[in-house]
């Protein structure tokens, strides 16, 4: 008498719900950190927009304090002191011409600071600081 052995393999899926759940978590895990990414990216290039616009405002600033202000300034301090020298204006008036020079060059000094300090931020940003 000979036998035959007859085998066969069925696979059930049991484990189907919780490899679809461990896709699906990897699935928002991805979009969760593109997400952040652009986020990053965004906030980035606001930053890098603040600064340029803190930059270009600061040597525009800086332009009219050294070609406008700072000479009519120094002009003005200097007719109050010929002025007072002919006695046509008192000693308070070329002390207030000094003092708007001083408040002149002061703002020149603190606007030039500012502009440097824009300029290294986007340097910062854009990875050109070493």
């Amino acid at each position: 008498k000979s036998s035959w052995d007859v085998m066969f393999e069925v696979m059930i899926p049991l484990q189907q719900s919780s490899r679809r759940a461990k896709e699906r978590e990897a699935e928002y895990m991805l979009m969760a950190a593109e997400a952040r990414r652009e986020d990053a990216k965004a906030r980035a290039s606001g930053e890098l927009g603040i600064a340029w616009s803190m930059y270009a405002q600061g040597r525009e600033t800086l332009r009219l304090l050294e070609h406008t202000l700072l000479p009519q300034a120094q002009a003005t301090r200097d007719a109050s002191q010929a002025a007072l020298s002919s006695g046509k204006v008192d000693f308070d008036s070329v002390i207030e011409a000094e003092r708007q020079l001083i408040d002149i060059r002061t703002q020149r000094l603190k606007t030039e600071l500012d502009t440097r300090l824009a300029l290294t931020e986007i340097k910062k940003l854009t990875g050109d600081l070493k």
